[in-house]
């Protein structure tokens, strides 16, 4: 799922990038440039989906860690191994 997301995020980057290059060139009528608008606007919002996307698993990634590194700390206290350490530092 990361590497598609990296896939279509370049692609819709790509797109933008396109977009944004033939407006600034001009020349267009008023109904191309809308269209061409349009087309951007619509990559920069895949963009964004994207990013909020992958944002939102970095986040459940970092929570299932920390939650994995409570786990072991708890694991190591009911053994003791944390409060000998605390005592020999």
């Amino acid at each position: 799922e990361i590497m598609d997301n990296k896939i279509n995020f370049e692609a819709a980057m790509e797109n933008l990038n396109k977009t944004v290059k033939i407006l600034q060139k001009g020349g267009l009528s008023t109904d191309e440039m809308m269209d061409v608008f349009k087309e951007g606007t619509d990559a920069a919002k895949q963009c964004l989906s994207i990013l909020r996307e992958t944002e939102n698993d970095m986040n459940d990634i970092s929570l299932e860690i920390e939650k994995l590194i409570r786990e072991e700390d708890n694991r190591k206290d009911d053994r003791g191994i944390n409060s000998t350490k605390a005592e020999t530092d």
